[in-house]
């Protein structure tokens, strides 16, 4: 279950409470999931100078759905081609010895849509 804190003060909240009942703030922390577990993303974008986006690439740290383990999720797009965009997809799992394996990959290419005039 989720828990509720003030991003001001940090007192624990309900999760009626419209404002902190200790020093009014509106701002709230909330945890899910396992307590204490980080998880992060980032998204990172390559644009020519026309702005132009040639490439993106997404990572984020996550728990796998069917088997509940931490897991990294890896997205590159790849739009240099003025025929087609590439895209590769991969997921590793930290199995049970701690060690990181990977559970799914795949790579696609689709026809190009927009390319930079």
């Amino acid at each position: 279950m989720a828990k509720i804190f003030c991003g001001s003060c940090g007192e624990k909240l309900k999760v009626s409470d419209e404002v902190c009942p200790k020093c009014d703030s509106r701002d709230r922390n909330i945890l899910g999931g396992d307590e204490g577990e980080v998880r992060e993303g980032l998204k990172l974008k390559a644009k020519a100078p026309s702005g132009f986006v040639e490439r993106e690439l997404r990572l984020k740290s996550k728990r796998a759905g069917k088997t509940g383990r931490r897991a990294e999720d890896r997205l590159e797009i790849d739009h240099t081609s003025d025929k087609e965009t590439r895209k590769l997809h991969e997921v590793w799992e930290k199995n049970e010895e701690g060690k990181w394996e990977k559970v799914y990959y795949q790579v696609d290419s689709f026809s190009a849509k927009r390319r930079k005039k």
